[in-house]
């Protein structure tokens, strides 16, 4: 999750990490265990060039492929409505909102051993 630093959410981020891990579980099936979020403030953003919005948060799922279309807009729905609910009190600030949810590229995504989907380099 990307998101500019005049978004104050810092006091709100581990149970909003800690619901939307169980909400993936719940919706996609996924195993918590899977589940990692990284959290990017960023002092340095533009919003377009003369943009209405003063602030910017994105956050971007990639889960694993096999999912349905209408599964992956259902997920993608109710975290941007949790994102919204996440910057409720933002202080005027006027922010532009954006979730992402893609497929994992298995191919070229390495590190799956529990789940039997190793990558090995011979070099």
């Amino acid at each position: 999750m990307f998101h500019t630093d005049n978004i104050d959410i810092s006091a709100k981020l581990d149970d909003f990490t800690k619901v939307t891990h169980t909400k993936l579980v719940e919706i996609i099936a996924t195993d918590i265990h899977t589940c990692r979020t990284l959290v990017y403030p960023c002092s340095s953003y533009r919003v377009g060039l003369d943009s209405k919005y003063d602030a910017y948060i994105e956050l971007d799922i990639a889960i694993l492929p096999g999912r349905s279309p209408e599964l992956r807009k259902k997920l993608g729905e109710i975290l941007l409505k949790d994102l919204r609910e996440l910057c409720n009190d933002n202080n005027g600030v006027s922010i532009d909102f954006r979730v992402a949810v893609s497929d994992t590229d298995t191919e070229f995504y390495f590190g799956l051993s529990w789940l039997g989907l190793t990558k090995t380099n011979d070099l």
